[in-house]
């Protein structure tokens, strides 16, 4: 009876293309498939009486082989594949696990810009490599950190916004700490700018710079007090701009 190719190449990989008797592998050596039991002795056709050899023990192999041997290595064999199966099974739940977390931290980040620009989300490309990205260098809080400040500094223009908080993840992902960049002066008024105090815009550094101390202070007190809350940090830099009117 011919054995099927399938089969053929189903014992091979239980046997990892290795020879049981000499434990050769090709190319050194042709590999065929054998019964441990022989036909003629009403060995079956399964894939449990087959086993991998190559053709030069299997020339100088008889019926009265050490069948014994031979069970016991295709036991270990069968070992080694349920082990590996099991190995299998559990990094797949894993990877599934993993994923899931991933994704849920990817929404809970979308939310926050969602919910500024009326359920506008970022591009599918975007989460899947960016926001993937940051959420391997970044903890979630942190991420969360910049994109609350971003949708709180600019709130009208979505593609703004996400350049902007982009660039606050990539400054913390090279260790960039945005306080060293601006004045001293400036680091007091995180007292009444808590959400995200130092992540200053180059245009918002010009336009403060020219002012004293206590003019930013009166200033930044007028917009947390005031009734645009949802977006004071826009409030105050157009109380800044009047400034200059």
């Amino acid at each position: 009876m011919t054995i099927s190719k399938k089969l053929i190449v189903e014992v091979f990989k239980r046997d990892s293309f290795r020879c049981v008797y000499c434990g050769r592998t090709p190319p050194e050596i042709v590999l065929e498939v054998i019964h441990v039991e022989p036909v003629s002795k009403r060995g079956k056709e399964d894939i449990n009486n087959l086993v991998t050899s190559c053709s030069d023990c299997n020339k100088g192999k008889d019926d009265s082989s050490n069948n014994n041997v031979i069970s016991i290595k295709i036991n270990e064999n069968l070992k080694v594949i349920k082990e590996k199966k099991e190995q299998i099974r559990e990094y797949r739940k894993f990877i599934h696990k993993v994923e899931k977390r991933i994704q849920k931290d990817i929404d809970e980040i979308e939310k926050v810009f969602s919910d500024t620009y009326g359920n506008t989300t970022f591009t599918e490309k975007f989460k899947r490599t960016t926001i993937r990205r940051f959420l391997e260098h970044l903890p979630l809080h942190e991420i969360l950190d910049a994109i609350n400040i971003a949708c709180s500094r600019i709130y009208d223009n979505p593609e703004s916004t996400t350049k902007y908080f982009c660039g606050i993840c990539w400054n913390k992902i090279n260790g960039i700490k945005p306080e060293k960049q601006i004045p001293k002066i400036w680091k007091e008024l995180s007292n009444y700018y808590s959400r995200g105090s130092g992540y200053y815009r180059p245009s918002d550094i010009e336009l403060m710079k020219h002012l004293d101390h206590n003019s930013i202070k009166e200033v930044m007190t007028k917009a947390l007090t005031g009734e645009r809350q949802d977006n004071y940090w826009n409030y105050f830099m157009e109380l800044i701009e009047s400034h200059y009117d």
